[in-house]
């Protein structure tokens, strides 16, 4: 896994339309993505390399920027694929619970937008009325 300045793969206003379009940032109002695209680094992960394990705390959540991203549990197998434009990660991070399932990149050179569970939480806190819309967008998903 490798880190990378958000600047030197994706042009910013691509990456801004990449969280808009998200459900659970609806809430988010246009200004405030700016701080919300401050908070995000991107992950680069080849073949296999997991993301994160099921059982685990949740520290980040993750958008798909480019690649292929399985979803699986121990008692399921597969359960999903997660492709670009799509988050993963998210409801460890808001509730604070264990991971639920496992991630794994599964194409070389997959490309992953962090948030960090601590850097959104430092937002939220500064900015209230975003934890009530991403609960609301949340439940609604």
């Amino acid at each position: 896994m490798k880190i990378i300045n958000i600047e030197n793969i994706i042009p910013r206003h691509k990456a801004l339309s990449i969280l808009q379009k998200l459900p659970l940032f609806q809430s988010v109002l246009p200004q405030e993505f700016d701080e919300l695209l401050e908070i995000c680094v991107i992950k680069k992960f080849q073949t296999r390399h997991k993301i994160f394990e099921q059982g685990n705390s949740a520290q980040s959540l993750y958008v798909v920027l480019n690649g292929v991203v399985e979803i699986s549990t121990s008692e399921q197998g597969v359960i999903n694929l997660m492709k670009q434009g799509e988050i993963l990660g998210e409801l460890g991070v808001i509730t604070s619970m264990p991971r639920l399932a496992s991630a794994r990149a599964l194409l070389d050179n997959t490309l992953l937008l962090e948030i960090k569970k601590s850097d959104l939480d430092f937002l939220v806190g500064r900015e209230p009325h975003l934890s009530y819309g991403i609960m609301r967008n949340l439940a609604n998903e």
